[in-house]
């Protein structure tokens, strides 16, 4: 008897897991591979971004964040991050230091992909006055 008990909520935990991650994929809830436009300050004076690691903070304005992931933040996000970037694509790797100040959302896909305090996405520099766009996954 106990078996099938214990069949029956390991079934249910399938279920429910799918379920959650069909309803997040069709509400595109978290946006993802969707260019997201931000600035980013870096830490060090640079005159011409090369390839390499550099230090950064993500600046992103409270009513674009708001616009783009349908969220109600009250303040503009300020937090620090990393990018390797390859001169060659003018892309590079990101990751986004989450911390206690950082929206929820964020917080969430950073506990989706299982690191609560990193969130990792795609670089692209458009621009020589630090536009970038962050593609997060």
């Amino acid at each position: 008897m106990l078996n099938y008990i214990w069949i029956a909520l390991i079934f249910l935990g399938f279920v429910t897991a799918i379920f959650t991650d069909i309803s997040d994929s069709s509400a595109d809830k978290f946006r993802n591979s969707i260019p997201f436009k931000t600035t980013i300050n870096f830490s060090e004076e640079v005159d011409a971004i090369k390839a390499g690691k550099y230090s950064v903070r993500i600046q992103v304005d409270r009513a674009y964040f708001n616009q783009f992931y349908n969220e109600k933040i009250n303040s503009d996000i300020d937090i620090p991050a990393e990018i390797n970037f390859s001169k060659e694509s003018n892309s590079g790797f990101i990751s986004l230091k989450i911390n206690e100040s950082s929206p929820a959302l964020w917080k969430e896909m950073a506990a989706s992909i299982g690191d609560k305090e990193d969130l990792t996405g795609t670089v692209i520099i458009k621009n020589k006055s630090h536009q970038i766009y962050l593609m997060l996954r």
